[in-house]
């Protein structure tokens, strides 16, 4: 038997213990495409027949597929085709991609690409460029996936093949979506959809309404959000060829009912997601589809159930993160040892080059070499020590202004919402022609600024002076707010007694945000404040305590006000700490207790240890 007939002899002995593992509808399908790739004379048409083959194994199966996929490039490797050698590893990157295995998939794209170029495949190339920009997409590189796809639709465009414009488009559009640029993402989508209108391809279709309606949700347009995500599951019902709706869009509808409150909908949408996913390991959207069924399981009050999906996501997300983060260090390895190799190589010509020279003349440019290197290591010994010397110094000059410009900076920093409240607050009186109130509010507030801008320029304070700065601060948010809470300022003994400074303008923003986002957002007026102070060892320990909502419910609030104000004390407070850690032996840090009742949150308590003297 020659090479050819071997070559279908195992072809056909190979797809037929895949097809027999095929459900009847799907297997008249697929046998079709058995038929015509056996009648097929084109090797190249032939080969692309079999990759649509492996894409119907996918559907069912992705580990089906890329052991199809494999089976092929063998094939193609012992019978020297090169082309669709290459089109059928570009074909496994692009299946590795829904098993998250994003490196491996890029590895493998660039090495199809490779190949693809050297021997002119100029659309297999392009077809392969679109696949590794999805990988690079899956794994956020986004700057990367746009640089891909942009040339994949360069070439498709010269070649005017609009069925492969329509899904570059589409997938550019996704980019603008993971980058948050959704006007862009719904051009994109428009685009795309519009050809394949003109095709009739209403699987793609539907898909295309599901992408716009992801955008719109995204936007925070639900009702556009809901109209297009309807409307893509209606046509894959009514319309695709296959009368149902896949799992990507089954996690986008389940996620829309989340938003709009409706959990009972959402549930069995996110289960559906999630059987189909695993039936056929396409193992990204599993991640997605028991993040929102987590979600929804807490909503819905069925904690248990939340924490074991919300468990599941994040085992397989730390599952999926070790794949790629492996993947990153085999190739790594790999090139490490082949330049080993090439070293090596080098080394034992240079050693057979030297051999091949007379030794009175080797001896001799060994002891000249010896000492022109000795005289060049000396030299440059020195100069790499001076340099070492000049930018140690350097650094550490510009660390100590940096560390000076960074605490005058964050010193300085004083809330101005809360100084045209105070002066609006004093308006209101004045106008309520309440004129002892207005005087002895705004004495208040000038006492604290005069505070503030005295105490700016100070590496730290008396205790005092910080405790009374507060105080006036708690007092005129307290009139502000007329009476929502009640507060208290408790003092140990040997700090009432003693005399103590403490590093300035630390305490107040955490007071802030105890007021501003937790006591504020309670609806009643019980709530309460207090500070508490001691002394610990060698550092001071501050306790701010408050029963207001709690850092889950101030954060949903939150961020529905973050366009208008966008609170940066926490962060600010980190890093004063770290600049002040450089200056001081006590270790300083800063920690956040959730405080709960009965399992429900009843406030939030910021412990801070600071340095005395």
């Amino acid at each position: 038997m020659n090479k050819s007939g071997a070559f279908i002899v195992l072809l056909l002995a190979c797809l037929l213990q895949l097809t027999q593992t095929r459900a009847q509808n799907q297997e008249e399908k697929m046998d079709s495409l058995l038929r015509r790739a056996s009648l097929e004379k084109d090797p190249v048409d032939r080969g692309d027949i079999l990759l649509t083959y492996a894409q119907y194994l996918a559907a069912g199966s992705t580990d089906e597929a890329l052991s199809f996929t494999d089976s092929l490039m063998e094939i193609y490797r012992e019978g020297g085709d090169t082309i669709n050698w290459a089109r059928a590893l570009s074909m496994k990157a692009w299946f590795l991609n829904f098993q998250s295995r994003y490196q491996e998939a890029i590895k493998e794209g660039h090495r199809a690409l490779r190949a693809q170029k050297s021997i002119g495949d100029t659309l297999g190339a392009a077809s392969t460029l679109n696949r590794i920009g999805v990988s690079y997409l899956y794994f956020k590189r986004y700057d990367d996936a746009h640089t891909y796809l942009e040339k994949a639709l360069e070439t498709f465009t010269k070649y005017k093949d609009t069925a492969r414009m329509d899904v570059i488009l589409n997938n550019l559009g996704v980019v603008c979506s993971e980058q948050s640029r959704e006007r862009e993402a719904i051009e994109y989508y428009q685009r795309s959809l519009q050809l394949r209108l003109n095709v009739g391809n209403y699987h793609w279709i539907a898909y295309s309404y599901s992408n716009i309606g992801d955008s719109y949700k995204a936007l925070g347009n639900l009702d556009s959000a809901k109209y297009y995500l309807l409307k893509s599951v209606e046509t894959f019902k009514t319309k695709s060829s296959h009368k149902s709706v896949p799992a990507l869009v089954a996690v986008g509808v389940s996620e829309l009912y989340y938003l709009l409150g409706d959990y009972e909908e959402a549930l069995p949408w996110g289960e559906k997601a999630l059987q189909e996913a695993q039936q056929i390991n396409h193992r990204e959207v599993v991640l997605m589809a028991r993040k929102i069924l987590s979600e929804t399981l807490f909503e819905m009050g069925r904690f248990e159930q939340a924490y074991l999906m919300n468990k599941a996501y994040q085992e397989l997300q730390t599952e999926l993160d070790s794949a790629n983060n492996f993947a990153q260090v085999a190739e790594i390895e790999a090139r490490y040892k082949n330049a080993e190799k090439e070293a090596e190589i080098a080394r034992l010509q240079s050693a057979n080059l030297k051999a091949q020279n007379k030794a009175q003349r080797l001896w001799i440019m060994v002891l000249v070499t010896l000492v022109v290197a000795g005289l060049i290591v000396f030299l440059i010994v020195i100069w790499y020590q001076k340099k070492l010397q000049r930018n140690a110094l350097e650094q550490s000059e510009l660390k100590a202004r940096l560390s000076e410009i960074r605490m005058l900076a964050l010193r300085s920093q004083m809330n101005p919402h809360f100084i045209f409240n105070c002066i609006n607050t004093t308006q209101n009186f004045v106008l309520n022609s309440d004129k002892k109130a207005a005087y002895e509010y705004l004495s208040n507030f000038a006492r604290l600024l005069r505070m503030v801008l005295e105490n700016s320029g100070k590496n730290k304070v008396p205790l005092e002076d910080e405790i009374e700065q507060i105080r006036l601060y708690i007092e005129l948010e307290s009139i502000r707010f007329e009476g929502k809470f009640e507060y208290s300022i408790e003092l140990t003994p040997e700090l009432e007694n003693g005399v103590f400074e403490i590093p300035g303008m630390v305490l107040q923003p955490i007071v802030e945000n105890a007021i501003l986002h937790g006591l504020l957002n309670r609806k009643d007026d019980k709530g309460k404040l207090n500070i508490r102070l001691t002394v610990e060892e060698d550092r001071i320990h501050c306790e701010v305590r408050d029963n207001g909502v709690g850092r889950v419910a101030a954060s949903r609030i939150k961020s529905r006000k973050e366009e208008h104000y966008r609170s940066t004390a926490i962060p600010n407070i980190r890093e004063r700490l770290e600049i002040l850690q450089q200056e001081s032996d006590p270790m300083l840090n800063l920690e956040i207790e959730d405080l709960a009742q009965d399992g429900k949150p009843s406030g939030t308590a910021v412990h801070l240890w600071l340095p005395y003297s």
